[in-house]
């Protein structure tokens, strides 16, 4: 499952998702194959949700379960169960 959170922010972004699941799914491999996100060149992080950019003081943070995922944890591999949230916050 995949969240779109706005948060306090942007709070008519709020969407959910249900993905369909395959083996050695990535982190990076579930936000590449959803058209409301559109991450950088690099693959590294998100750019923009839903065509939204964060202005200056904001940013995209990733959760897998509740749990705000590291800089590195894009190629981390999914179960069928886990829930994926962007969640939009303040710097």
């Amino acid at each position: 499952m995949l969240t779109l959170n706005g948060g306090s922010v942007e709070v008519d972004l709020h969407q959910t998702y249900i993905m369909l699941f395959k083996e050695d799914l990535t982190v990076r491999d579930l936000l590449k194959s959803c058209s409301k996100v559109h991450l950088a060149d690099d693959n590294k992080k998100v750019l923009s949700v839903n065509d939204y950019t964060p202005l200056s003081n904001e940013e995209w943070k990733l959760k897998v379960n509740g749990k705000q995922l590291l800089d590195d944890g894009m190629d981390m591999k999914l179960r069928a169960q886990d829930e994926l949230e962007i969640l939009l916050t303040l710097r």
